[in-house]
């Protein structure tokens, strides 16, 4: 989020409006991070500017331009997020290694595997996403309940394949 408030870029409008090529942009990204000791590929940057464009997007009305009042996105794909003037660590998620099955146990629900990565500890999580009935109350219908299903160290030699 700093990348995008140092050029400048403070709504989401603005961000969906950006006219240019967005090699560009990956560009001033990668340096950006390099700056602050982060290492990216010219790919990896070029997908994360292409992902907060897709996102910014989402949080537009296509036919106004106007902020929709849906819950908001995240830019999660960043590798840090800020609090005030304190870096905190954020996890990335594995897009290649997720997937979208049906919970053959519960009536065909979707059920979604994600794995995010944790390149400072270099560590893979694996979570699972299930739909299931709540136990909040009698008419509470249904939930998305996430599951901690285990942790894996990386080998050096799998590194830099996340």
């Amino acid at each position: 989020l700093n990348f995008i408030k140092s050029l400048g870029i403070l709504s989401d409008i603005q961000l969906s409006s950006l006219k240019g090529d967005a090699s560009v942009l990956a560009l001033k990204y990668v340096d950006f991070l390099d700056r602050i000791n982060l290492v990216i590929t010219l790919q990896e940057a070029a997908e994360a500017v292409a992902s907060w464009r897709v996102k910014a997007n989402q949080t537009m009305d296509e036919g106004t331009r106007n902020v929709v009042r849906s819950p908001r996105t995240t830019r999660l794909d960043l590798r840090y997020s800020f609090v005030g003037s304190e870096r905190l660590r954020v996890m990335d998620n594995v897009f290649h290694m997720c997937k979208t099955t049906q919970d053959e146990n519960n009536g065909g629900l979707p059920m979604r595997t994600v794995i995010s990565y944790d390149g400072f500890n270099h560590v893979l999580y694996e979570f699972l996403i299930r739909i299931r009935d709540s136990d909040c109350g009698p008419h509470a219908g249904k939930g998305a309940f996430l599951t901690f299903k285990g942790a894996k160290v990386l080998k050096e030699s799998s590194r830099n394949k996340c």
